[in-house]
């Protein structure tokens, strides 16, 4: 029950907070023609300086596992390539694919993974998570900008495609933060304070914005996607993951943290790229808010399960 506590307790503060989004729209207060504007600003200044600080704030010296990032990288690219070969069969509008896509393998794993790593193995290094996002936040990105320009309007070319993601403001910001944290540069205290706080600004606000977009009667129309996209991320993709992880021979933190990868909700920001680069973005909307919801219980299923195991 503790761990579904903390489940609950890593989840409600996201629908609070959309739940003020959905209201400041209902009022009037912000208008929806005004969403994309604010999602642009979220996507190209508040939500880079957000993944640049994440990875430059890593700590290599402490919990550096040279093993686990490896195979974390392996997964999320084995699960994006079974993800992409899926929804190309499954799903015919080719608008939503790259929506569905990026839903399936992009997980929250940083807002719900930490607290149930640290309640699943109280002793472990809970730094291990922040670490893992040299590997992850670098990956997410430069996948989803890839798969959502090639599928949004027309076929895009392929060369195309990739010089689109060299330009992504996310991806850039990635590319920076691991310059960084390789030359082992720092900025001065002030410097490091203010991309501090923007950063903080890009996960609120996105969940706000998604909240004033949110529309209860487009979820009829995605219902058949929305079932693939919550059961894939939460039941599938973590039944394939874990016994492989098991199977590498990770335990206690270092399978916690594949968990949390493989297991926690579709990430926030999927909705903020999805409104920017082109897609269904009620789809992706929907996935994220349903996602969230329905991850309180699964992981507290996948938890529950593998420590009856003894894996922690």
């Amino acid at each position: 029950m503790n761990n579904f506590t903390l489940c609950l307790g890593a989840v409600l503060p996201t629908f609070l907070i959309m739940a003020v989004g959905y209201a400041a729209r209902k009022a009037g207060i912000i208008r929806e023609e005004s969403i994309p504007a604010m999602n642009t600003l979220a996507f190209k200044i508040f939500l880079p300086v957000l993944g640049f600080y994440n990875i430059y704030k890593c700590d290599l010296s402490t919990s550096f596992r040279p093993r686990l990032m490896f195979w974390t990288a392996v997964i999320i690219l084995c699960t994006f390539t079974l993800c992409a070969v899926f929804v190309h069969f499954f799903e015919k509008e080719r608008i939503k694919r790259g929506v569905m896509i990026q839903a399936l393998f992009r997980s929250n794993y940083m807002v719900i993974g930490l607290p149930i790593a640290g309640s699943l193995v109280p002793d472990g290094d809970i730094g291990v998570i922040g670490v893992l996002a040299v590997v992850t936040v670098p990956l997410f990105n430069v996948l989803s900008v890839i798969v959502l320009d090639y599928y949004r309007g027309e076929k895009t070319p392929i060369g195309k495609v990739l010089l689109n993601c060299l330009k992504a403001p996310l991806v850039i910001a990635c590319a920076l933060g691991i310059l960084c944290l390789v030359l082992r540069f720092r900025f001065p205290a002030p410097i490091d304070t203010a991309l501090r706080d923007i950063g903080r600004v890009g996960s609120p606000l996105t969940l706000f914005l998604l909240g004033a977009f949110f529309r209860v009667d487009k979820i009829a129309d995605d219902r058949r996607s929305l079932i693939a996209a919550l059961l894939g991320r939460l039941v599938v993709i973590p039944a394939l993951v874990l016994p492989v992880a098991v199977l590498l021979g990770f335990r206690d933190m270092d399978l916690a943290a594949l968990l949390s990868v493989s297991g926690s909700a579709t990430a926030i920001t999927s909705f903020a790229m999805t409104q920017h680069m082109g897609g269904d973005v009620d789809l992706a909307g929907n996935i994220v808010v349903f996602s969230s919801a329905a991850c309180t219980f699964t992981l507290f299923c996948w938890s529950l399960l593998l420590k009856t195991l003894g894996y922690f």
